[in-house]
């Protein structure tokens, strides 16, 4: 691996609605910093370590209900800062009735069926994504980056498992 590719990682995308669903939209929105978080082109090798290695990228075509796929995202470079962004990922897909989620949500006057279908959109995913790379502060062990429940940044003298708990 290079520095660049090293500070790539996977977010796994499931697919919990009953229809097939498509990336609509990506949105990195930066909270701290700069931001720096980037989606990334990927391949299934940059997913090696996720359960996601066998899955295919989120962009490549209709992710099934029930199944999952995987999503490139770069971090900002080690530049000794801390960086904290937000991620939201729009899904959009065909409703054809109003049974299943998310076509539930569609007005009652639009009537989806096979012959007239209505395009829905939600979101599948939003997350802080943090790079947290000032001097003194501990790392997830596994990678240079991770998403930390807290959405900041531990303090340098933290215990890195106290600050994922």
């Amino acid at each position: 691996m290079n520095g660049e590719t090293d500070l790539v990682h996977c977010l796994i995308l499931t697919n919990r609605a009953e229809i097939s669903f498509r990336i609509a939209s990506v949105a990195i929105t930066s909270l701290e910093g700069d931001g720096g978080f980037l989606e990334a082109e990927g391949t299934p090798d940059d997913c090696v370590e996720s359960e996601a290695s066998e899955a295919p990228l989120c962009r490549s075509g209709d992710i099934a209900p029930g199944t999952f796929c995987h999503f490139p995202v770069q971090a900002p470079p080690l530049d000794a800062k801390n960086h904290r962004s937000e991620i939201v990922v729009m899904a959009e897909g065909l409703c054809t009735d109003r049974a299943p989620r998310p076509c539930t949500e569609v007005p009652a006057d639009r009537n989806p069926t096979q012959e007239n279908p209505v395009r829905v959109q939600w979101d599948v995913l939003s997350t802080p994504l943090l790079a947290c790379w000032a001097a003194g502060r501990p790392t997830n062990g596994n990678s240079y980056w991770d998403f930390e429940l807290t959405n900041m940044c531990a303090d340098e003298t933290s215990d890195p498992q106290a600050a994922s708990s």
